[in-house]
């Protein structure tokens, strides 16, 4: 049947009609039903439109005849409805997986008001009974199917992701660890003003900063004898252990070499030299500045290996460069003749050793520090500033050009004055 809303106008009440007041024209040509209803016969029967009486009901049937409205269930339904159910189960299968998770539910909404629209459209248009709820059922069970299975996978991958996010930070943090176990191994290397802070004739200090956790720079002092003073800077090429570990070695032998007997400058720097190109398979050379002050007479052998010039501070007078011949860097040049060179200080002079970390020091625009304002630092300090003060006034005047800008590259000072 197609149940039509209820309309009063199919009613017609008999005791009018006996009364005459019903014109007998109201029933020509139509098919009358006599029969009693009312809320007291209970013959009120339930209808996809709404509750109506027997009698209608059988009105409206015979008024589906009549008209030829009647609904009907084609013999192809059941294959079109399976067809709709694997078609639609099969698109989602296929094309949810390519999508966004954002665009997944609207997919299956689309499914569903398809479904809707060819239910309805059959049924307005020719009055076919189509299952369309099978066909969302089966799409429901399939959407549900593969959301289930992509929370799944998602939370595998975010387990997955866990544990692989707590192995990196417990190979961080014992790389860290690490880093800082060499770092401090590094700096234990180093040598201590404690070393020579007995002696009067001389007041020394020293820095050495890395870039990184350990680096490529290095510094030495200690003494040959009574009255001999070796000092040292040197820039590895290169950061990070390759570097530290290299000048590890540099410093090593060249300390070494000056304890086995050697009393030449020139000497140590080449013997320092031919030992480390001997095995360098990593290709790293050694800026080195080298020297052998006499504690007596203010005399200073030195040997320039490609290094930074050093500044003579002298009371009366702007901060000087000492000028040198030098040779190339340690391991760039196998058995080059290095020479001595020497240079006297007057009592109070003040010898400056830095790195390019000095030089190079590098602001976030990569501006460079230059020598130039090196200079004017050193020339802003007192003359009888002591050897702390001069390293910790140009150390300043190196992180207030930088502006908190990462550090380029190692940075190293060590300022030594003879006092006589």
């Amino acid at each position: 049947m197609y149940f039509s809303p209820h309309d009063e106008r199919r009613f017609v009440s008999a005791a009018s009609v006996l009364a005459g007041r019903v014109s007998a024209d109201r029933f020509g040509q139509r098919i009358v039903i006599v029969s009693a209803s009312g809320l007291g016969i209970g013959d009120l029967r339930s209808t996809p439109v709404r509750a109506m009486p027997g009698t209608e009901i059988h009105a409206q049937l015979i008024e589906n005849v009549l008209d030829g409205r009647l609904a009907s269930r084609p013999g192809w339904a059941p294959i079109a409805e399976l067809a709709l159910t694997l078609f639609l189960g099969l698109a989602l299968v296929g094309i949810l997986p390519l999508m966004r998770p954002r665009w997944q539910v609207p997919s299956a909404l689309v499914g569903f008001a398809l479904l809707a629209a060819v239910g309805f459209g059959l049924w307005w248009k020719s009055l076919y009974l189509i299952d369309v709820a099978t066909p969302a059922i089966g799409q429901a069970a399939v959407f549900v199917a593969l959301l289930g299975g992509n929370f799944a996978e998602a939370d595998a991958q975010r387990r997955r992701l866990r544990r692989e996010l707590e192995e990196r930070k417990l190979a961080a943090a014992r790389t860290e660890g690490e880093l800082e176990a060499a770092r401090r191994i590094q700096m234990g290397m180093l040598p201590s003003v404690a070393s020579v802070a007995g002696d009067k004739r001389l007041d020394l200090d020293a820095l050495m900063i890395p870039a990184r956790h350990i680096g490529g720079d290095l510094y030495d002092f200690f003494k040959i004898d009574e009255d001999r003073l070796f000092i040292a800077v040197g820039d590895v090429s290169g950061k990070g252990v390759p570097a530290a570990l290299f000048m590890a070695l540099g410093k090593s032998l060249c300390k070494s070499s000056a304890l086995s007997g050697a009393t030449d400058i020139a000497s140590i720097v080449g013997h320092t030299n031919a030992e480390l190109s001997r095995d360098n398979p990593e290709m790293l050379f050694i800026t080195l500045f080298a020297g052998i002050l006499n504690l007596a007479t203010g005399e200073l052998q030195f040997c320039n290996a490609g290094h930074d010039l050093p500044y003579r501070l002298r009371a009366g007078t702007a901060p000087e460069a000492i000028v040198s011949t030098g040779g190339p860097p340690l391991c760039t040049v196998d058995d080059f003749p290095y020479a001595t060179e020497t240079c006297g200080l007057e009592r109070g002079d003040l010898l400056c050793l830095i790195t390019d970390g000095v030089t190079e020091a590098m602001r976030a625009d990569g501006a460079l520090m230059g020598k130039e304002r090196v200079e004017q630092a050193l020339a802003q300090i007192a003359p009888d500033a002591s050897a702390k003060t001069v390293r910790d006034r140009l150390h300043a005047a190196v992180e207030n050009f930088v502006a908190g800008a990462e550090a380029s590259d190692d940075l190293t000072i060590l300022s030594v004055r003879w006092c006589g």
